[in-house]
């Protein structure tokens, strides 16, 4: 048996967006404070929203944006892959369209958890047609956000063609005038916008400050990753390798950043040397966020490896060989170790796509659990908590609950309120990868 030869084509390539973007119109059809009817209307309490999580809940994935203007007004940018949309030739002129519907509720965030206030609503309609779109649709309107304030954006996604919705929320944050949403990230030639919190090497970018007024940013290098996740039921204070950057340099705004091979890791842009809180885009290398080399399959093992093995692991001088050697080890025959390559490495990129923040999305205590456990059974969520359900083959209910934890750094980072006991459904979820068996839940 080869081993070098048993995993040639093993990740999943969905997920990369083509460069040329195509920006549509769109009709406006409900004013301001005055929302159509939403399927779940959102209330105080946590709603069930694990299909967030799911990738197989709906056949569109929008992305959603802030870049704030002034003191009232902020632009929301939305973009669907093309891929995702779905066109028929059902209409007088025979052309290939699809439809689109968006509304949007914006609700503003109290100290207090218990009351919230809707502060801007509304609802858009778009007409798209194939042979002018190239790889990705966006489109972009002015919402009404006040300085000083904090929101949670509801953002539902209507696909009238297959007569499907997909909800997405953001977090708005208007605090500080150095803040991320002042900031947006646009490809250079074409000035589209970059909505995710992360570039893969390769990629360029420029950056635009909302309000305008400057023209140039500080960017500080950090070339370290934050470390692995404690353990879920450590008692350990997490380590923070971010605390001094590896290089400062200043850019204009009108410059091109070109994020290469040579410097990954994580880019902090700060208007005010005063002020901590600026734009932050990680790149970890090539092909974020997918997985796509022996080198990168590696890492994502310390999941399901004790320190020394995964030591050696990393240790050996062939990473392929390595990897190859490990999930043969662990399913026993080329078809079971392909199987359990596919489904690990299928989440590694789930978790990097969904939970991106200061660190790989498959480092993040959210990404660890989803890694080992897969996408939750439930989530019930709120403004800052997300609680995520699982049910053992026994009926016994599993629970993880994070935490929103504020940072400078990113929005997206939810910490894991850690069980001081080893915990044995942990135990038996690393046991079921390592005896050759996809882990999932009831």
């Amino acid at each position: 048996m080869k081993v070098s030869k048993l995993f040639p084509e093993f990740i999943f390539r969905s997920g990369k967006m083509p460069a040329v973007i195509f920006m549509a119109g769109f009709v406006f059809f409900s004013c301001r404070q005055a929302p159509v009817s939403s399927p779940l209307p959102l209330k105080r309490e946590a709603l069930n929203l694990a299909f967030l999580y799911n990738p197989a809940e709906s056949a569109i994935h929008p992305e959603a944006g802030i870049l704030h203007l002034n003191d009232s007004i902020s632009n929301l940018y939305i973009s669907i892959p093309q891929s995702e949309l779905l066109f028929n030739q059902a209409n007088p002129e025979g052309r290939f369209l699809t439809s689109l519907r968006f509304h949007y509720e914006i609700y503003e965030l109290y100290e207090k958890e218990t009351s919230r206030k809707l502060v801007d609503s509304g609802s858009y309609k778009t007409e798209l047609e194939k042979n002018k779109l190239h790889g990705l649709y966006y489109t972009v309107f002015p919402v009404r956000c006040r300085y000083g304030r904090q929101y949670t954006l509801r953002l539902f996604t209507y696909d009238n063609m297959r007569n499907k919705s997909m909800q997405t929320f953001l977090r708005i944050d208007k605090t500080d005038r150095n803040g991320r949403q002042y900031f947006m990230a646009f490809t250079p030639t074409s000035h589209y916008p970059v909505l995710k919190p992360y570039v893969a090497a390769g990629r360029n970018i420029i950056l635009r400050y909302g309000p305008g007024g400057i023209d140039s940013v500080y960017v500080q290098w950090y070339r370290k990753s934050q470390p692995l996740p404690l353990p879920v039921f450590s008692s350990e204070t997490p380590k923070n390798l971010l605390i001094r950057p590896d290089s400062v340099w200043k850019i204009a705004l009108s410059d091109t950043l070109v994020f290469d091979t040579t410097r990954t890791g994580l880019f902090h842009f700060r208007a005010d040397t005063m002020s901590f809180d600026g734009f932050t885009l990680l790149c970890p290398g090539e092909h974020y966020p997918e997985i796509k080399t022996p080198a990168q399959m590696i890492p994502p093992l310390a999941y399901l490896t004790s320190g020394p093995e995964q030591k050696a692991i990393e240790q050996n001088p062939n990473p392929k060989a390595a990897v190859d050697n490990f999930w043969l080890t662990c399913g026993d025959n080329i078809q079971t170790a392909r199987d359990l390559i596919r489904a690990y490495y299928n989440r590694v990129f789930f978790a990097n796509y969904y939970f991106t923040a200061d660190r790989e999305g498959w480092k993040t205590d959210r990404g660890m659990i989803y890694v080992v456990y897969g996408p939750p059974r439930t989530m019930l969520k709120t403004d800052n908590q997300e609680e995520w359900t699982y049910f053992t083959e026994a009926g016994r209910k599993v629970v993880f609950t994070f935490r929103y934890k504020p940072s400078p750094l990113t929005e997206n980072l939810f910490v894991l309120i850690r069980n001081l006991e080893p915990s044995p459904h942990w135990r038996q979820a690393v046991d079921s990868w390592r005896s050759g068996k996809v882990f999932t839940t009831q």
